[in-house]
């Protein structure tokens, strides 16, 4: 595993910089590393017992943003990358975070914040591929159709789960049945549309002057696929503001309304990513393995 302070000498050929530590992610750390007034951002994956579903998380960090620029969607450019040890420097952005600024803005400035970031989520999802699933290739397969994506994608999330041992077997042949069933009723999507997937206020850097409240650009791509565009409309409602309230209103509307059976398949995968998540940093609780489990007995249910 490379060292920021290695990292640094090569980007500024230089020993003279100071390096801030930033975050203590759960899955990376990043770091703000400045020299001679120049700041620069760097993500290193330096954590050991990976889950496949979030292996490659650089590099769809480095696609994501290169396609999402190419594409005139604010984010940072890319400024060197390793793959092999696994890290990223990036532009710095100089604006805080939408999560530091939240409970100051008022119900305008929040709503226009809610259409900015629509607006963004629907110019991200136009970007399109003929293949389902990884936009780089690692545990994350690509597929012609989206129900055996969307059937490998939880697979490999439940297999995760067994390795942490927050899923038994029982619990596994549960949710791949119902994945089974909810396949059949999916319409049968023939374009993937580029999808974020982890679009929330600790990604998001706000612009905010006396006249002018927007987003100035986003960031973490790591978790990005090629699926249905409804994945990022769901994934909204609940995780653009860390649950704190309602992304959609009756100011703020879905551009279009789901299925019962997208529905579905949206829940469960947004949960089984959480739920590896939490898996992965040992802080996966019983109530949302019960809710995974309920979810799927009541889809089995359903459709009897």
């Amino acid at each position: 595993m490379i060292a920021v302070e290695l990292i640094a000498k090569q980007i500024f050929d230089s020993d003279n910089f100071s390096i801030v530590r930033c975050k203590t992610g759960d899955v990376n750390t990043s770091y703000i590393v400045s020299a001679n007034e120049k700041k620069v951002f760097i993500k290193i994956q330096d954590k050991r017992n990976f889950p496949a579903f979030y292996n490659g998380q650089i590099q769809r960090e480095a696609v994501g943003l290169k396609t999402c620029k190419k594409n005139n969607i604010p984010c940072p450019s890319v400024l060197h990358y390793d793959y092999e040890n696994k890290f990223i420097v990036m532009e710095c952005i100089e604006y805080p975070l939408l999560s530091q600024l939240w409970s100051g803005l008022n119900n305008s400035q929040k709503t226009d914040i809610k259409q900015s970031a629509l607006e963004i989520t629907k110019k991200i999802n136009s970007i399109t591929s003929p293949k389902f699933g990884a936009i780089y290739s690692s545990d994350i397969e690509q597929f012609d159709n989206w129900g055996d994506c969307y059937y490998h994608l939880i697979n490999v999330a439940v297999e995760d789960c067994l390795f942490y041992g927050t899923l038994n077997k029982n619990d596994s042949q549960i949710i791949l049945e119902a994945v089974k069933e909810n396949m059949t009723c999916l319409f049968n999507d023939k374009i993937a549309h580029f999808n974020h997937l982890d679009f929330h206020w600790n990604n998001i850097f706000l612009k905010q002057t006396d006249d002018v409240c927007e987003i100035a650009g986003i960031i973490d791509f790591g978790s990005s696929l090629f699926v249905p565009n409804y994945m990022d409309l769901f994934r909204l409602e609940g995780g653009f503001l860390y649950g704190t309230e309602r992304f959609y209103t009756e100011r703020t509307s879905k551009p279009y309304q789901t299925d019962d059976h997208q529905l579905f398949c949206a829940d469960l995968l947004n949960t089984m990513d959480y739920f590896v998540f939490l898996s992965f940093t040992s802080q996966a609780n019983r109530n949302i393995r019960i809710h995974i489990i309920d979810i799927c007995k009541d889809y089995l249910n359903y459709r009897k």
